[in-house]
């Protein structure tokens, strides 16, 4: 049951009182997981099992370069599934940012092209 603590807390909200919402502190957080590339698909379909969790989307699949998208809230319930399945999965390196501090490190980065 931990896993819909999130969606739990947004769909109480909703139904309570809407001006709630705005006191909740949930923001997107972002993730970046190298893992073994031939384990990607097992990932996705692991994180994709617990629906409005997260999503999943492939950067590069030759190096097993994944990024997470998930509310702040689900934070504790992402990060435990993946510890409990890090060996299996050959993850290797897990980065979490939220998507404010993510934009702000892509406009200080200069763009070429």
């Amino acid at each position: 049951m931990p896993v819909l603590s999130c969606f739990y807390l947004v769909t109480r909200a909703n139904i309570g009182n809407i001006d709630t919402m705005k006191d909740t502190k949930l923001e997107t957080k972002i993730g970046y997981l190298k893992l073994l590339p031939s384990r990607i698909h097992l990932l996705c379909s692991m994180l994709e099992a617990y629906e409005g969790l997260c999503s999943v989307t492939t950067i590069d699949p030759g190096k097993g370069l994944v990024q997470l998208k998930f509310a702040a809230g689900c934070e504790g319930d992402v990060l435990a599934i993946l510890s409990a399945e890090h060996e299996l999965l050959g993850i290797r390196e897990i980065k979490i940012r939220s998507l404010r501090e993510e934009n702000e490190r892509k406009k200080s980065t200069p763009s070429f092209g």
